[in-house]
């Protein structure tokens, strides 16, 4: 089972250019995605500035997906450049690029559970992550979908609509 991390930014773009594949992954038996909490109030509050009472259903969706990270930050106000990794047993403060205290809660999670995978296209959260997390817990946007192909989630086609309902069968994808 292959389960990936979710930032706000991928969500954002999945949404506006391949709003299928997290139906696919959803659907799928060896995939799934995690959205932190802080992430999916960062999207609410990004799109309508304040939390409603009723979400509207791409968001319920992601509900479903939400688990608590393991960082209490201070809701993304702060930026800061440190992040901590153990090295021969010793714990290590890495001066990294200014990232927000949600990034940072995102990769800590992502450290904490090892067998995830991060997908974001912030550009100073990855490099960030790599110091912590190493090059193979990491995706950008195009890397999560070569690695979705290649685990046969999804298959490169002739446009963006899903070709093949059955249960099993692999989705269809332009690239």
């Amino acid at each position: 089972m292959v389960t990936y991390v979710l930032d706000a930014n991928i969500i954002i773009r999945l949404w506006n250019d391949a709003s299928y594949v997290l139906d696919i992954i959803e659907r799928h038996p060896n995939c799934d995605y995690i959205v932190t909490n802080e992430i999916l109030l960062e999207l609410v509050n990004g799109e309508v500035g304040q939390f409603f009472p009723v979400m509207a259903p791409k968001y319920q969706k992601l509900v479903k997906h939400m688990c608590n990270s393991d960082y209490a930050g201070d809701g993304g106000r702060t930026k800061t450049p440190f992040l901590v990794k153990e090295i021969d047993g010793q714990p290590m403060v890495l001066i990294g690029n200014r990232i927000s205290t949600i990034d940072l809660s995102t990769i800590i999670f992502c450290q904490n559970n090892p067998t995830c995978i991060l997908v974001t296209t912030d550009n100073k959260m990855l490099k960030n992550a790599v110091c912590v997390l190493g090059k193979d817990h990491i995706l950008n946007y195009d890397e999560f979908l070569e690695h979705l192909i290649s685990r046969g989630v999804i298959t490169p086609g002739h446009n963006t609509r899903i070709e093949s309902g059955a249960a099993g069968d692999s989705e269809s994808l332009e690239k």
